[in-house]
């Protein structure tokens, strides 16, 4: 996409050059389709007045933060999940195996309890992306990819930025 001849990029990393064609095509087209989905979003974002503007983009931001936020806090959870597991790992190797002391047991069994508690977001956090990365994978293999072949990627990023 940027001018790179396809022979020489071929060559230079040792790879059959209908190899780097068909690799080089789907990413083009696939970067044809996203910048077109760009210049819609942008066309739809002006098209409404300044306040709902305004009002899209402060909430786009706080879905955003809220995304950023959740994946942070799923990841601290995921943390203390595995130092819990540690700790309660290692209070379980330390039991006397003929007489274990049902305190010792009490304290596993709560931290056990505490650190999957802990986990908790961050599996619902995997699951539901895999579950997306599923339904896209299977809509993606039933469609062709829609694209508009009238605008270049380059002249899509203008209308976009308004030059």
């Amino acid at each position: 996409m940027a001018g790179e001849k396809v022979r020489p990029l071929s060559r230079e990393f040792g790879i059959a050059e209908s190899a780097v064609r068909k690799k080089i095509g789907a990413q083009v087209n696939k970067i044809k389709h996203v910048a077109n989905q760009l210049v819609e979003a942008e066309e739809n974002f002006r098209s409404l007045p300044i306040s709902a503007q305004i009002s899209a983009r402060t909430l786009a931001n706080d879905l955003m933060a809220i995304s950023a936020n959740l994946a942070s806090g799923a990841k601290l959870g995921s943390m203390t999940f595995n130092e819990l597991s540690i700790i309660a790992n290692r209070k379980a190797i330390k039991l006397d195996k003929d007489r274990p002391n049902e305190e010792d047991l009490a304290t596993i069994a709560k931290l056990t309890r505490v650190g999957n508690d802990s986990a908790t977001v961050a599996i619902n956090l995997l699951n539901a992306n895999k579950a997306a990365i599923e339904r896209v994978a299977e809509s993606e293999a039933n469609k062709p990819v829609e694209q508009n072949t009238d605008i270049s990627p380059a002249d899509a990023y203008k209308r976009m930025i308004g030059i």
